[in-house]
């Protein structure tokens, strides 16, 4: 049975015994991020790892904690209920250090260079990886990322520039943007 007929079919269990302020929030976590990320998966498909990585995907869609609390204790009510049903055998849902990732993410707000690129070939390893996905591996979009990464330029200069605007002997944009030269191989 997949998780959003399972907690459909056994939401008021789940739930027995919670004040009915607490219903709304937790109802709301269940329909607006549990069963869309979820709720198309087994019961007994659903891991630990794959819980974590769900959190993780809340705490990066800018959720407040308090959301993601709710959303957290709504699903582990409905895999405990599972537990009791003898579905699953432990609760995969019982996830802790999830308030850990919203200081990370604090942090990565105070320090932009937390989210930079390591390295040349990290670069270029993320513009192939674009191309790669693209419709028909279109190599111009791996491009583009390289030349907006190397002059820190943003998508609207990055789409005015044209191949004539950079002078490649002095690295010079006449489109605005100083690219810096390639690291020699």
């Amino acid at each position: 049975m997949k998780l959003a007929e399972n907690g459909e079919a056994n939401m008021d269990l789940a739930l027995r015994g919670l004040e009915l302020k607490t219903l709304d929030p937790y109802l709301s976590g269940w329909r607006m991020r549990v069963v869309p990320a979820l709720g198309h998966l087994a019961v007994r498909m659903i891991t630990n790892g794959v819980v974590d990585r769900t959190v993780q995907n809340w705490i990066a869609d800018e959720h407040s904690r308090s959301t993601v609390k709710n959303t957290i204790a709504v699903l582990v009510r409905v895999m405990e209920q599972a537990v009791r049903d003898g579905i699953i055998k432990i609760n995969p849902a019982r996830v802790t250090g999830w308030q850990k990732l919203y200081k990370h993410a604090e942090d990565e707000l105070l320090d932009p260079r937390a989210l930079a690129l390591p390295d040349w070939e990290t670069l270029v390893a993320l513009a192939d990886t674009l191309v790669a996905a693209s419709h028909d591996q279109y190599r111009g979009w791996g491009d583009v990322v390289v030349f907006a990464a190397c002059t820190a330029a943003r998508i609207g200069e990055v789409s005015g520039c044209r191949v004539g605007d950079i002078d490649t002997t002095q690295w010079f944009g006449t489109c605005g943007v100083r690219p810096h030269p390639r690291p020699a191989d």
